[in-house]
């Protein structure tokens, strides 16, 4: 507690410029990303500039996030939490699996080449926008290109391609997008030194639809994904194993305006996933499935200086697995968020009252205030609490004879953001806590609520230098993480990561680069030490539709460990070649 006041005291000087609140979730997901320290708005684009081909090692050039490949098996740490206090949506539409152990997302479908940009959203504006995650959110989103664009990667281990076409019309617009990728970079040691993981395939397929008209605006999606993960020896053993992953997921979103300032919108989709694995070991296949549909509806209201939000949103989860019958859960909430500007000071607050198959019901709610002290200083305060439901897989693994119960959850953040003739920059603070976390009990196999508070504190510094000559912008950024429970050190959360980007145009080339640092942690009752990462890209501008290009990911050869063993592929190049006939 006294370092965390220490960070307080040190940033009361330091100020912000406040992000104007609206409360359509892609919008607010942009415009609060601007002021946000930790992830900037990335995109595609900016990550294939540096080298970067695969979701993984972009997302582990962030250092608020902490990113876990276990083989095809991936976890995203976000604030120094858990994987499953992070939501993350693809388009609108969750990636939460109902029957992973902790109902966490899935990310291991999920193609960089296959989006166009990301975005992490803070746990005050996400529950704003109607999903109240303690990490916040991650919101991969997609948009509409007109066109057609082709491309193939390949290199060392690593072979990518795909094809993307774009159509419109008087009122309506089609972007079609299909993409796949081979890794067989994944060659991992265990502790014993033996071989693990040979590779994954994985394959999206996107679809997205827009029709406008003069007072409604639509937007379907439909996300299919399939990957399998391959190990021919596991522990020195010949296994044949082989996991099969597939989810189909579909959305809609529509809004009609009711007046001048007031519209009223529905939000829902529905995902569905199932996992197999087989083997040569002579051991049963395995079959897992589950399904979420979610619903919300609201009603938006716009004056000059304030804004309301009023609406009810529904979520159903079912799920199998193959050692347990089908489960199911259910929950409901209605929620009000209000944002209001006074002069140079915006007030935002939501609250959301809940229901569900299991519990009574129960009452969260966040807050904010900024206040501008000029055109280059701004103060920035955030509060939240939440409540995490217990997955169906936890609840049908549950201890009859322990407590079983919601957790919950709380954060604070403070700090602020400021302008200069050197740049723009940022630094914040934040505390998250976990109450009443539900665990597995190694003695009964059963999960339970354990007593002891989760504490999470970080402290977030970022800046961007402008554009000097040839150059780029320069991003830095840096976070210091210290993660407890009940007192010890919770493992697998770097005490430190840092991130360096850069880049300069060369005539037609155009060179990018970005470094990573990713400091000690523990894992598996081991202490890690730390570890530089890194890429480099080159491309060729020249060409009216032809760009060719060259990248180079962990430069350095770096053998980063991320958990139990599963270490950071090796140095690889790719060249690769894009067509498109913008």
């Amino acid at each position: 507690m006294k370092q965390f006041m220490l960070f307080i005291s040190m940033m009361m000087a330091v100020p912000v410029v406040a992000a104007p609140l609206d409360w359509v979730l892609p919008e607010l997901a942009i415009r609060v990303t601007e002021n946000r320290v930790g992830m900037p708005p990335s995109s595609r684009e900016s990550f294939q500039q540096k080298g970067i081909s695969t979701l993984g090692d972009a997302l582990a050039a962030y250092p608020s996030l902490h990113w876990i490949d276990q083989g095809g098996m991936a976890t995203l740490y976000a604030n120094g939490l858990p994987p499953q206090y992070l939501a993350v949506e693809w388009d609108g539409i969750s990636l939460m699996d109902p029957i992973e152990v902790t109902g966490r997302p899935r990310l291991d479908s999920v193609l960089l080449q296959a989006m166009d940009s990301m975005v992490v959203v803070g746990p005050l504006d996400a529950m704003m926008a109607g999903n109240p995650a303690p990490g916040g959110v991650l919101q991969i989103n997609s948009i509409h290109r007109l066109g057609t664009r082709m491309m193939v990667k390949t290199g060392s281990g690593l072979s990518q391609w795909g094809i993307q076409h774009g159509v419109v019309g008087d009122r309506w617009s089609i972007d079609w997008r299909s993409h796949a990728m081979i890794d067989r970079r994944i060659s991992a040691t265990n502790w014993s030194g033996q071989g693990d993981i040979d590779g994954i395939e994985l394959a999206n397929h996107r679809v997205l639809i827009r029709y406008d008209q003069t007072r409604s605006r639509w937007t379907g999606t439909v996300l299919y994904t399939q990957g399998v993960t391959m190990a021919d020896t596991m522990f020195g053993n010949s296994v044949g194993y082989h996991l099969r992953t597939q989810s189909l997921r579909w959305g809609l979103t529509g809004e009609l305006d009711l007046s001048d300032g007031m519209v009223m919108g529905i939000r829902m989709n529905q995902s569905e996933l199932t996992r197999q694995d087989s083997n040569d070991m002579n051991l049963s296949p395995s079959d897992y499935g589950g399904r979420v549909w979610r619903t919300d509806w609201f009603i938006r209201t716009t004056h000059e200086t304030f804004q309301w939000l009023v609406g009810v949103d529904t979520q159903s989860e079912t799920g199998h697995t193959p050692y347990q019958d089908t489960g199911s859960l259910s929950s409901g909430a209605g929620y009000m968020g209000v944002s209001t500007q006074w002069g140079m000071t915006q007030l935002t607050s939501t609250i959301r009252l809940l229901r569900d198959t299991q519990y009574d019901w129960r009452v969260i709610g966040a807050g904010g205030v900024s206040h501008a002290l000029s055109n280059e200083f701004t103060m920035n305060l955030q509060f939240s609490n939440g409540i995490r439901n217990p997955s169906i897989y936890e609840t049908l693994n549950r201890s009859v004879s322990s407590a079983f119960y919601p957790e919950r959850s709380s954060s604070i953040r403070f700090g602020g953001n400021f302008k200069t003739e050197w740049g723009r920059g940022g630094i914040f603070a934040t505390r998250s806590q976990l109450l009443d976390r539900i665990q597995y009990n190694t003695q009964t196999w059963k999960y339970e609520s354990v007593e002891g508070a989760y504490i999470s504190d970080q402290v977030e510094v970022s800046w961007v230098f402008p554009r000097l000559g040839n150059s780029r912008e320069t991003h830095v950024l840096y976070t210091r993480t210290m993660a407890t429970q009940r007192g010890e050190v919770v493992p697998r959360v770097p005490e430190w990561k840092w991130s360096v980007g850069t880049g300069f145009d060369w005539g037609d080339w155009e060179v990018a680069t970005q470094m990573s640092g990713i400091g000690p942690r523990l894992d598996a009752g081991q202490r890690l030490e730390e570890a530089w990462l890194g890429s480099i890209g080159l491309r060729y501008l020249g060409w009216d539709h032809w760009v060719p290009s060259i990248g180079v990911m962990n430069v350095l050869n770096t053998v980063y460990q991320p958990a139990l063993g599963y270490h950071s592929p090796p140095i690889t190049w790719q060249i690769g070649l894009e067509w498109h006939d913008e």
